[in-house]
């Protein structure tokens, strides 16, 4: 247990070193893109109200889990360097939840500030406990997310399909699911997709958590939060299984 922690920590320290090196692109895809996305739906119409920020909170969840990880395992297996992982110690287990984990740096922070500004525009009631659940769910949905990344990133061949598709896969796990849109908003036609989306429920489950409101019973959220959870994991270990041989 302690060598896996310490092998998971060290994947932590190698994914998470692009922030250091690179601010100007965490500014970009942490900050610049989700104030953006709730300027435009604000200039289309929409009042800017707590669902906004609520899908901004969401946003600082999707990106890093399945467009970074995705991204950086497809390069990384296209450069080879799961031949290197591959004769190292380092289990797939760790290497897996490493991975998954290297994206709470860049979420943590614009998570906390878009929840800041829901407190202080919107008068958000955050207690203790809403507050520690909300981490909570942050920290299950980036791992949940980027189990799906990493799976995403290891079945990818080539670094522009990589690029592409799983930009195509987190811009429609945002905009066919209700996380800048509420569900009254999204039309018929598009709710059994919408309702096929892991996005629905970790953005209803904050919703719930923070303002007490969501169109889902608390047992489906938690179920399908979990059932995601599970089926994301499974498959990630399995390619990850598939990496050492």
């Amino acid at each position: 247990m302690v060598k896996l922690l310490r092998d998971t920590l060290v994947i932590v320290k190698i994914r998470s070193s692009w922030i250091r090196n690179q601010p100007t692109l965490y500014l970009g895809t942490s900050f610049f893109i989700p104030i953006v996305l709730s300027l435009l739906f604000w200039m289309m119409g929409m009042e800017m109200t707590e669902r906004i920020l609520l899908g901004s909170m969401v946003y600082s969840l999707v990106y890093p889990a399945v467009a970074t990880v995705g991204k950086s395992v497809a390069y990384d297996k296209i450069k080879g360097s799961f031949t290197l992982f591959s004769t190292s110690p380092i289990s797939p287990y760790a290497y897996i939840l490493g991975t998954a984990l290297s994206t709470l740096p860049s979420s943590l922070i614009p998570f906390l500030m878009f929840m800041l500004a829901s407190t202080l525009i919107f008068g958000l009631n955050l207690t203790v406990i809403s507050f520690i659940l909300s981490l909570m769910i942050l920290v299950f949905g980036a791992l949940s997310l980027s189990f799906l990344g990493f799976s995403l990133g290891f079945r990818l061949r080539d670094p522009r399909s990589s690029d592409v598709i799983v930009d195509m896969i987190w811009a429609l796990m945002i905009f066919l699911s209700p996380v800048y849109i509420p569900w009254s908003r999204i039309p018929e036609i598009v709710r059994p997709v919408s309702l096929a989306m892991p996005t629905t429920y970790l953005a209803e489950l904050l919703n719930l958590v923070l303002w007490g409101r969501t169109f889902l019973s608390t047992s489906v959220l938690v179920g399908a939060n979990v059932a995601f959870f599970s089926f994301f994991a499974m498959i990630a270990l399995r390619y990850g299984k598939m990496r050492e041989s």
